[in-house]
């Protein structure tokens, strides 16, 4: 959109919500955004919910169409549905 506005976006005006579930690789998750925001300047935010909770609040999202999160880490046991379901982006 950006670019048909002819304006230019600044890597320091974008930003990223990422949404995971609270276990040890999503502080490790974390760091990593640590450094990328480091070297880009691209603002990541890392959300992060309880197991129990995170089927539920991603789904939730999904079905709504909702705008909440850039980027989910879901859990593979979520393929079936979310790829039937039309959850799946390709970013290749």
């Amino acid at each position: 959109m950006a670019l048909a506005c002819g304006t230019s976006v600044r890597a320091q005006d974008k930003e990223l919500t990422i949404f995971w579930a609270e276990w040890d690789p999503a502080n490790y998750l974390q760091e990593l955004v640590n450094d990328y925001t480091a070297e880009t300047g691209v603002k990541v935010t890392v959300q992060t919910t309880p197991w129990p909770d995170f089927q539920t609040k991603a789904f939730t999202e999904f079905n709504a169409h909702g705008d909440a999160y850039d980027m989910v880490v879901g859990d593979s046991q979520w393929l079936g549905a979310g790829s039937t379901q039309g959850h799946y982006v390709d970013l290749t």
